[in-house]
């Protein structure tokens, strides 16, 4: 992929997240002035254990929050990418990016409430989660993809590994199950096999924090352990949103994932500064 090609990809990009981010703001006004909002967890909570705890009680405008969060996140990530590394070839942004945009369809999950689909409409239920499903795989492996393929060779590859990605993220969201007597208190059905799932995405997190700090190590580049540790912050905190239906797993989440893709950025920003 050329630099001229991904500029084109970033603002596509931006421009559907932008879009995506007015129809979450539009949706939390909705949601937050209208009687949308149980006053109790329509399905399981994500950390039930914490439940008991006067800052974990549950909140279902604090998981309103945080699913916006994800496209105000989406944006302010891309825009920065396109800005600051306009005229730099940088495998690792270009994954991070599609990793940012995946994130942005997070917030279908607002059409929850706001259409009250927790009573029924599986239908419609399913498709969102499955959405959802198909982010959070995407992100996760498009960060692994990005220190994968991050050598001069593979960057004309770029496109190809992204479109792979997005291919391989949407088959397995197809493909698994849905319970549709599983639905979570932060707005989507879980997956047939939640467990499952969940560690699958917590062992390709921690194999990209794990690439990024050995490709550091072995290459010399201090910028990237910075970057791994940023890394490392950032999928903290974006655990913290996908499981929040609380005000402390908001504050948290909202620090750690907003902190971590700063660290992770400015990582990145400064060892490309010098090339």
């Amino acid at each position: 992929m050329t630099i001229a090609a991904r500029n084109r990809f970033l603002r596509a990009a931006l421009a559907m997240a932008a879009i995506l981010l007015a129809g979450a703001a539009v949706a939390v006004i909705a949601v937050l002035t209208g009687d949308y909002l149980p006053a109790e967890a329509p399905g399981t909570r994500p950390l039930p254990f914490l439940g008991s705890l006067p800052l974990f009680r549950y909140s279902p405008v604090a998981s309103v929050l945080a699913v916006a969060a994800f496209p105000l996140f989406a944006a302010a990530s891309l825009a920065f990418i396109l800005f600051a590394f306009e005229k730099t070839q940088t495998v690792e942004l270009t994954f991070f990016a599609a990793a940012a945009f995946a994130v942005a369809l997070e917030s279908l999950r607002l059409v929850m409430p706001l259409r009250d689909l927790w009573v029924g409409s599986m239908v419609y239920s399913v498709s969102i989660s499955r959405v959802a499903l198909f982010a959070r795989l995407m992100a996760l492996l498009s960060i692994l993809g990005g220190i994968i393929f991050a050598t001069a060779e593979n960057s004309q590859q770029t496109g190809a590994g992204v479109f792979i990605l997005s291919f391989f993220s949407f088959s397995l969201a197809k493909a698994i199950p849905m319970n549709t007597s599983d639905l979570a208190a932060n707005f989507y059905v879980r997956s047939g096999y939640p467990r499952a799932m969940e560690t699958f995405l917590a062992i390709v997190g921690v194999l990209s924090v794990a690439a990024f700090l050995l490709q550091g190590i072995r290459r010399g580049i201090p910028e990237y352990r910075r970057s791994a540790a940023g890394l490392a912050v950032f999928l903290a905190g974006y655990g913290l949103l996908l499981s929040c239906d609380a005000w402390a797993i908001l504050a948290a989440g909202t620090a750690l994932f907003f902190g971590g893709a700063r660290m992770f950025l400015r990582g990145l920003h400064s060892y490309y500064l010098w090339q």
